[in-house]
């Protein structure tokens, strides 16, 4: 049984939904965290209007993230925030000689 959308779901994030999701990036203690807090804090949103949950997914019924989708301005200030929180968590290089 599919549980996606027969039409492509694209809509903007509203302001608190937006606001939740670079919240869940700041808060990630690695990168990895910061990405999947990401993905899904987003999903989460895209999601729930359909009545629909990240639970309703898995193994058996597989989300196809092409059927979802964001305006691009949104995408890149998550992008953004996931990339910065990446280079925070990262150490910098040093020479040693």
């Amino acid at each position: 049984m599919s549980l996606q959308p027969s039409q492509p779901v694209r809509r903007l994030l509203t302001d608190a939904e937006m606001a939740h999701v670079l919240a869940v990036i700041a808060e990630a203690d690695s990168t990895a965290s910061a990405i999947a807090a990401t993905v899904t804090a987003t999903f989460t949103a895209l999601l729930a209007p359909l009545g629909q949950s990240l639970a309703d997914y898995g193994p058996g019924r597989s989300l196809d993230p092409t059927a979802f989708a964001i305006p691009a301005a949104q995408w890149a200030a998550i992008t953004h925030a996931c990339l910065a929180r990446a280079d925070a968590s990262t150490r910098p290089w040093s020479l040693s000689t």
